[in-house]
């Protein structure tokens, strides 16, 4: 909607559209970035349930969804990165793939296996760290 209206503002834009959407973009994953990232959780799960009283009706669960997700996050190669930002934004798979460069069919098949073998690997690694941690 921003790239709407500045177009209707400063149709002058229109003449490097893909690179006004690449830096609208980029700000806009930026200041989400910058949001989220504002917050530091220190603490126990149950110390800060006590300290701030959370609303949800299990907030554990939620919270663990979502360190986990976020976790699984830093396993994902560049590309998947990006698709799953852009599908995090609102973004149709048909205008992910054309993004990509891609058809819609790849463009699900390579996030989709992206995310599977990024899971793998989490799985993996968190095997052999309780390895080192509990010789037997």
């Amino acid at each position: 909607m921003e790239v709407s209206a500045r177009l209707r503002e400063e149709p002058e834009v229109e003449r490097n559209l893909s690179g006004y959407l690449i830096t609208a973009f980029h700000h806009c994953v930026r200041s989400q970035l910058l949001r989220d990232s504002r917050l530091a959780y220190e603490g126990l799960l149950y110390e800060l349930e006590e300290i701030h009283k959370p609303r949800a009706p299990d907030w554990v669960a939620a919270m663990e969804t979502k360190l986990a997700l976020d976790f699984l996050v830093t396993y994902l190669p560049h590309q998947i990165k990006h698709m799953l930002n852009f599908r995090t934004l609102g973004f149709s798979w048909k205008e992910t793939a054309r993004l990509a460069g891609m058809t819609v069919e790849q463009a699900k098949s390579r996030f989709y296996y992206g995310v599977k073998k990024a899971y793998e690997t989490l799985l993996e690694n968190q095997a052999k760290r309780r390895k080192c941690k509990d010789p037997e």
